[in-house]
């Protein structure tokens, strides 16, 4: 074998084995999360999550991710307007009141669900034997999941719709670690209601069903509550607008994608239009209505 046959076996040899990717520069991202409000996962858990999101994709992908976690909102968006995050994700209640702030250089869109549907329902929780009517738990104990900003948009839209007064003036708030406390604290009389998605309602009966005998649902809002947004910025590269997509279906289609989308909580992900959004964020777009007509009348 002469040294021009030697070198063609070589190149050959690369590109059979190695994948095309690999011979190409990486592609870079220099990502951010919203951790302002999330309830998505403790910031430790959710942190991991992302860096061994970042580490496969790295792998798969030959991206680097550079992810950020960013306690002001205001600020993660502003860096992503300069066009200095490629993208940006956040609790769908963040995402709304921000939403006009954002639309303009939005990319690829994704949301992602706890559950098979993308939006759920959240309920009130009240003892069997007490009344009915969310009116007569005005000034009473309300318990709630503390990181959870889908139950605080719930019971601020309750109250400034029954009370005409933001939440933490029309009950007394005590704070829970999780949903199933929060019905607990009910169930032991030590809060008088409880604000909590309909899923972990569900979830507590079928785990002790002496809830369901001692505890009965006064409200139900729609299923109008979301989980997360992604955003990824219009201005990346047509490559990195390519690799987005096969990571989205690598993510939603492999074992080992689903096992990490379960480890982030996340059952379902599914990429929509941007044009689409306003259809998933209409009752958090509703609620901010309500507020900035309540601090109206506050001038």
């Amino acid at each position: 074998m002469n040294f021009r046959q030697i070198i063609f076996t070589f190149l050959f040899f690369l590109g059979v084995v190695i994948p095309a990717f690999a011979l190409e520069e990486p592609l870079y991202i220099h990502a951010g999360y919203v951790l302002e409000g999330a309830k998505v996962l403790p910031a430790r858990d959710l942190q991991l999550g992302y860096d061994f999101l970042a580490k496969r994709y790295n792998k798969n992908y030959n991206i680097i991710i550079d992810v950020t976690y960013y306690s002001s909102q205001e600020e993660a968006i502003s860096l992503f307007n300069q066009g200095k995050l490629g993208y940006i994700g956040m609790p769908m209640a963040t995402y709304a009141s921000m939403d006009t702030k954002l639309k303009m250089h939005m990319g690829e869109v994704f949301l992602s669900a706890k559950t098979d549907d993308i939006l759920e329902p959240y309920v009130a929780l009240v003892r069997q034997t007490d009344v009915s009517t969310l009116k007569s738990f005005r000034g009473k104990k309300a318990a709630f999941e503390e990181r959870d900003v889908n139950s605080i948009a719930y019971i601020d839209m309750l109250s400034l719709q029954r009370f005409n007064a933001r939440y933490f003036d029309s009950f007394q708030i005590q704070y829970t670690p999780s949903s199933q406390r929060a019905i607990l604290m009910v169930f032991f009389q030590k809060a008088d209601i409880a604000f909590v998605p309909l899923r972990s309602w569900e979830i507590a009966k079928l785990m002790n069903p002496a809830l369901e005998k001692n505890l009965k649902i006064i409200d139900k809002s729609p299923s109008a509550f979301g989980y997360g947004v992604e955003l990824y910025n219009k201005d990346l590269s047509p490559r990195l607008h390519t690799a987005v997509t096969k990571m989205h279906n690598d993510l939603t289609s492999s074992e080992d994608g689903k096992q990490l989308l379960s480890i982030m909580k996340v059952k379902k992900r599914v990429q929509i239009d941007p044009s689409q959004i306003h259809s998933y964020i209409g009752y958090y777009l509703q609620y901010e209505t309500l507020l900035k007509q309540y601090k109206g009348t506050l001038k």
